[in-house]
């Protein structure tokens, strides 16, 4: 039995490594659309503590999470394949961007996550995420003008 188990091992080992070399130019863009997967489910969840009029339960939540995560990890695996293969020298010709359908693509599937936890924020908070990332930028933006109008003042008194 222990020559049978090391013998799949020497035989996976070298297709582990042939896979994860392949996949690595896109290693951090499969982790981002994986971590707005993720903060969707947290955000699902917590829209459903705020809203006890939704029944939901952890095991929903996994059963609903674990296809998303391989179906869109596995839609950019094979964009990055089709890509890799035929698409990237055509668009070496237009663009100097590397994999540019793979961007494109998981591009649209963090854009759909965006849009769900834009959903979930309006029915916790009221209004959009991204009003009020907008009102969040406006007031900071606010505050450099005045810090910034206080500086010149501070100036103009010491001269």
């Amino acid at each position: 039995m222990k020559d049978f188990l090391h013998n799949i091992y020497t035989s996976f080992l070298p297709i582990l490594l042939l896979f994860i070399t392949f996949i690595q130019p896109i290693y951090f863009i499969l982790v981002s659309v994986g971590m707005f997967i993720v903060i969707d489910i947290a955000f699902a969840y917590w829209r459903v503590r705020k809203n006890p009029e939704e029944k939901w339960n952890w095991l929903i939540m996994i059963l609903q999470f674990i296809p998303k995560f391989f179906v869109y990890q596995m839609l950019i695996l094979g964009v990055f394949t089709v890509d890799f293969g035929l698409v990237n020298e055509f668009t070496h010709i237009f663009s100097s961007i590397d994999f540019f359908l793979t961007k494109l693509m998981s591009m649209v599937l963090i854009f759909v996550e965006l849009k769900s936890i834009d959903k979930s924020f309006k029915v916790i908070k009221g209004n959009s995420l991204f009003s009020y990332l907008f009102n969040l930028i406006s007031f900071f933006r606010n505050v450099k003008d005045k810090l910034t109008e206080v500086n010149n003042n501070k100036n103009k008194t010491e001269e």
